[in-house]
């Protein structure tokens, strides 16, 4: 009987959390946008495509002067013409918790700089229809 009382009520958060784990799953699923086409005589042509686009976005206050150079230039170096303008102004700007490097870099160059692992960086992905 106290074995049972054991198992049942002093260990009950125990085996509910076990059993919880080895029956439940949780998956992200990434749902895809829809394809958009139109058909040229009989043959059914794509004129939206989805494509995965990412953005750069910086905490200034996290950033030190020498890694902000290094930054900018890797962002130059990688990013190109997808900087958005004043990118050295917007890393100066202590107030501000949130500023946008870049945006529309490939998985590529998001790849790359993610590699360069700079603190108060992150690289974030979103998904648009792009028309062919």
């Amino acid at each position: 009987m106290l074995r049972l009382f054991q198992l049942q009520i002093l260990q009950y958060g125990k085996y509910t959390e076990l059993a919880r784990a080895s029956q439940q799953r949780q998956f992200i699923i990434p749902a895809e946008r829809g394809k958009i086409y139109m058909m040229d005589g009989k043959t059914p042509v794509p004129v939206v495509l989805n494509q995965a686009v990412y953005t750069v976005i910086a905490d200034p206050q996290s950033i030190d002067d020498k890694e902000r150079s290094q930054l900018v230039d890797s962002l130059r170096e990688i990013a190109g013409g997808e900087m958005t303008e004043n990118v050295s102004e917007r890393l100066n700007n202590k107030k501000s918790r949130y500023e946008v490097l870049a945006k529309n870099i490939t998985r590529t160059q998001a790849e790359k700089l993610k590699k360069k692992n700079f603190a108060g960086r992150v690289v974030s992905a979103k998904f648009y229809s792009k028309l062919s």
